[in-house]
Parts: C-alpha cells; sequence; structure tokens
C-alpha cells in the first residue's frame, strides 16, 4: 500500500521496496498506561497485574474495575498510547502455539480491538472463576479480523491515490471463516460502506468504548454471557 502510494506521488520509481521483520507477525499498536509503578511495596498491594497497558491490557483491566475487582494494576513502560489508523493491515498475527480456549495459557493471536474484544471477557470471565477457585468455563473461538483498505484501479492499472473500499475478512481458529454480516452480505467482496466503519465508527469505537471494557468486539456494546 505504501509502495503504491509512493510511485502515484512519483517517489520511487527507481526503488526497491524491502519489508523486513524479525517475527513471524508485524503488531503497530501503541501502548498506554493506565497505572504504573516499578515500587515493589505498591505492587505488593494489587491482586491483580497485568503485564503492558496496550489496547488489550486496558481494556482487561476496565473490564475486571466494571465488574467489581479494584485490585489492578496494569505496569506499563510508556507514558503514551498511541492509535495506529492502518495497524489492523497486518492481520490476526500469527495462531497460537496452543489454542487454548479459556486463555488461560498458550501463545494467542495478536490482533486487532475486534478481536481483542472478544477475547477480553473470556480472559475476565475466567480469571474470575480460577481465583474463586473453579475451573474456567468459558471458550474463545479465535476470532480475529483483517480489515484490508483497497485503492482505486483505472482500466485494470493502478490509478488515483484515494482509498476506495474495504475488505472485512474475519476468521477463527483454523482458519474458519466467520463473517459478521455474511448473512446479509459478500464480504469477500472489497466494500465502500466497510471502509466508512474503518474510519470513523471503529475510531469512536476503540477511543470511547474499548478502552473502558464496554466494546465486545462483534457484539457491539451487549456483553457475552457465559454461564
Amino acid at each position: 500500500m505504501a509502495h503504491f502510494f509512493l510511485r502515484a506521488a512519483g517517489v520511487g520509481r527507481r526503488t526497491a521496496f524491502v519489508a523486513a521483520s524479525a517475527g513471524s507477525a508485524v503488531l503497530l499498536s501503541g501502548a498506554g498506561m493506565a497505572y504504573a509503578t516499578s515500587c515493589k511495596e505498591e505492587r505488593d498491594k494489587h491482586k491483580i497485574l497485568i503485564v503492558g497497558g496496550g489496547s488489550g491490557g486496558l481494556a482487561v483491566a476496565a473490564q475486571l474495575q466494571i465488574k467489581g475487582e479494584k485490585d489492578v494494576a496494569v505496569i506499563e513502560p510508556s507514558e503514551n498510547h498511541y492509535y495506529q489508523p492502518l495497524w489492523t493491515l497486518v492481520g490476526g498475527g500469527g495462531l497460537p502455539r496452543q489454542q487454548e480456549p479459556t486463555t488461560r495459557e498458550g501463545r494467542h493471536a495478536l490482533g486487532c480491538p475486534l478481536a481483542q474484544g472478544q477475547e477480553a471477557p473470556v480472559l475476565v470471565h475466567n480469571m474470575g472463576k480460577v481465583m474463586r477457585g473453579e475451573k474456567p468455563t468459558a471458550v474463545y473461538d479465535g476470532y480475529t479480523s483483517c480489515p484490508l483498505i483497497t485503492v482505486r484501479t483505472e482500466g485494470g492499472r493502478e490509478g488515483g491515490r484515494g482509498y476506495s473500499s474495504l475488505l472485512l475478512a474475519e476468521f477463527k481458529y483454523g482458519g474458519e471463516v466467520a463473517e459478521t454480516f455474511g448473512r446479509v452480505i459478500d464480504q469477500a467482496e472489497p466494500r465502500w460502506a466497510f471502509l466508512q466503519l474503518k474510519k470513523h465508527v471503529f475510531p469512536f469505537a476503540y477511543w470511547e468504548l474499548f478502552l473502558r471494557g464496554r466494546w465486545f468486539g462483534t457484539r457491539g456494546v451487549i456483553p457475552p454471557s457465559f454461564e
């Protein structure tokens, strides 16, 4: 995508572009700080310690507090929280090494807020179960989303400089398709309406709802029930 826009602007026509990564996936997300301290005495006062104050960490902390858990601490070295508009282009990251549906163990996929919104309630519910000495019952199906922005074409050639539509790809563990709007429209086709969701709805849901623990992925503002 960056290569296309640089070429459209007359930059880099004789330049080779190389994308390199040290791992199997790249996550273009920033981090935030809900509460941070390096004092061991302070940390010992909290029953729950969340390492990492990115979007997932903040959402889990917020949902725990909504459920009445007050002793929650988030450790995050950065004082800033960034929202990268194109961070979901990296997709959902890699499949977890161990697909543990209760989210209690295993390495889970790095995903966009839509995916984290699905996973956070499962983690919060099962954490409460385990802390009470009970068996975790909520299950995370591995849902992840990959909104792919597309550009205009003219006669099969690249043309224009603006985004025109978006392909909303959604999957579960094992690559199973999990389309939110699949019963109404064909999500295999890039659509202008999905681009508007990305531009206008998702940022609002992220800042005003998700980070406050009130956005639950494809369920929107309706919290899931695991009982």
